[in-house]
């Protein structure tokens, strides 16, 4: 049983406000934040996750970025 797990932060695009999500190094930061919606605002799908690089990483497994990312809302 592999009980290993990452840690990467998460930036509020909206509020500035930083949370740290602790999961499975193969899942992907959509599967985390889709089963457990952390954000004031509303869940709906025109959400992307952006790295320090500028990269969307919201379906790469979280091991594959390091740094703080941020998530952006699209749906204004």
């Amino acid at each position: 049983m592999n009980t290993r797990k990452v840690s990467r932060v998460i930036r509020d695009s909206e509020s500035g406000t930083e949370l740290i999500v602790k999961t499975d190094p193969y899942a992907t930061i959509r599967e985390v934040l889709e089963e457990d919606w952390p954000f004031k605002k509303k869940k709906s799908k025109d959400w992307y996750l952006v790295d320090e690089k500028g990269n969307d990483v919201t379906d790469w497994p979280i091991s594959n970025w390091d740094g703080i990312a941020e998530i952006r809302f699209s749906d204004y």
